[in-house]
């Protein structure tokens, strides 16, 4: 991690060099990532694409419902019922009526 540690302080100095600017707090974290490395290993394993993924999903949701009167919780009635028909679909609960189940998330 040391030579880590050389090439972005190289960095920081031919930024600041090159376009005679002081450096962003974008920069400065750079400087954490080789103890980051040392304690946590690969940064893939820091991934937010999950997170940013589900954001998505509560993104359309809410895009798609007419009424913005307590959208918050209107998103979270839908998700709730849609992670509800995945769970009955998923263990298998076919007598339970899917279709009207679909009604009501498609009526929120």
């Amino acid at each position: 991690c040391n030579y880590l540690q050389e090439l972005i302080s190289n960095h920081h100095q031919l930024y600041m060099e090159l376009f005679n600017l002081p450096l962003k707090p974008k920069h400065h974290f750079l400087v954490h990532y080789p103890r980051v490395l040392k304690t946590v290993g690969p940064l893939s394993k820091l991934s937010t694409l999950r997170f940013e993924s589900k954001h998505r999903e509560f993104k359309k949701t809410a895009v798609g419902v007419a009424s913005r009167v307590n959208i918050t919780y209107t998103v979270a009635i839908k998700h709730q019922l849609k992670l509800c028909a995945t769970f009955m679909e998923e263990k298998g609960f076919m007598n339970y009526p899917q279709i009207e189940l679909k009604e009501q998330m498609e009526s929120l």
